[in-house]
């Protein structure tokens, strides 16, 4: 039965893309699933043998509708963080402020799926976020020779992470991991002593133990003034402190270094 569903929504989900209630459609087929698992929680076994695939199923539903749904917030503000490098952080806060509105009015569609699907699209809006500012981070593309200018800069992503925090978390996110990462970028940004700038480095490190060599030497090509071998011992301090744990959830795994 249930993979007749599935199929069946599946068939839907390309075929009638231009039905004029496309988008509720598939939040009802979410609250649908929402309402299965409830159910199968409540009345089916541990060791009922099915019980792992159908909620398995569930979850391949769920996913495959927040993609769908997802995908017209973030392919519209792809050219929005773009911003960010283009302004070398000129004019950031306007910037942050365009993309809270424009995904705010994305989010106000989603208002109708049950609460634990509603804060599971939340938090998958959150992590694309900060995703996507640490990604312009990362893009080679402003290079500060002097503390003054990196100091303006991580007052300036701090800024950006408060307000965006405050945002996902006045919508419902809970994904409390998240919100240290800019605040600690933008940190190393604003240190200078080689040391604290190591120990900043192994904080983060702790924090988000996805981080590699490549993501750190890119985002401190911000940071112009460190001599080379300066530079050499952070990311050799990185090497050694980074955990071999995975991370609760990816976050600089999922950002590729060009």
């Amino acid at each position: 039965l249930l993979s007749s569903y599935k199929d069946a929504f599946e068939d839907f989900k390309e075929k009638s893309k231009k039905h004029r209630h496309y988008k509720p459609i598939l939040i009802a087929n979410v609250n649908n699933c929402w309402n299965f698992r409830d159910y199968l929680e409540k009345n089916m076994a541990e060791k009922d043998d099915s019980k792992a695939s159908i909620l398995s199923t569930l979850s391949d539903i769920e996913n495959t509708v927040f993609e769908v749904l997802l995908q017209q917030l973030f392919a519209q503000l792809k050219p929005i963080y773009k911003k960010f490098t283009e302004n070398k952080w000129d004019s950031s806060n306007e910037i942050m402020n365009e993309i809270i509105k424009t995904t705010s009015k994305h989010i106000s569609d989603f208002r109708t799926l049950k609460d634990p699907s509603y804060h599971a699209i939340v938090e998958k809006i959150h992590a694309r976020l900060v995703k996507e500012y640490i990604v312009r981070l990362l893009k080679r593309k402003v290079s500060l020779k002097t503390a003054a200018q990196q100091q303006n800069l991580a007052q300036s992503i701090s800024k950006n992470a408060a307000d965006l925090e405050a945002f996902c978390t006045s919508h419902g996110s809970q994904a409390t991991w998240l919100n240290s990462a800019l605040p600690k970028l933008a940190e190393i940004i604003r240190l200078q002593d080689l040391g604290a700038i190591k120990i900043e480095v192994a904080t983060l490190a702790k924090v988000y133990p996805d981080i590699r060599k490549r993501h750190l030497e890119a985002f401190l090509h911000i940071k112009a003034n460190l001599s080379r071998s300066e530079l050499k011992s952070i990311l050799g301090y990185l090497a050694d402190s980074t955990a071999s744990t995975p991370p609760r959830a990816p976050l600089f795994s999922s950002i590729n270094v060009s």
